[in-house]
């Protein structure tokens, strides 16, 4: 039996969903501002269409991870004088 009779015939394959257009579209709506940082990987995945275990591959290889927001509370007026008060009783 001659090698060229065992060689495997190259079959085509099902084209990538994640293409490089599709990963920069992921990366721009997570970096486009403070709100896109929030979004879940179902949210993502919806807006590229794409699964979510496809934007999840894709935040973890640009070296992503999942974050909690945070907010700060606000003051209130009675909270804003208070600490008007002290800072002029004890500014330097």
């Amino acid at each position: 039996i001659l090698n060229k009779h065992v060689k495997n015939k190259p079959c085509s394959r099902r084209p990538k969903k994640v293409t490089p257009e599709k990963t920069q579209e992921v990366l721009d709506a997570v970096e486009k501002n403070r709100y896109g940082r929030e979004l879940s990987t179902e949210a993502l995945a919806s807006k590229a269409r794409l699964s979510t275990n496809c934007v999840w591959f894709i935040l973890r290889s640009k070296g992503l991870r999942k974050t909690k927001p945070t907010q700060k509370p606000g003051l209130t007026e009675a909270m804003k004088d208070a600490h008007l008060r002290f800072t002029l009783c004890y500014r330097h």
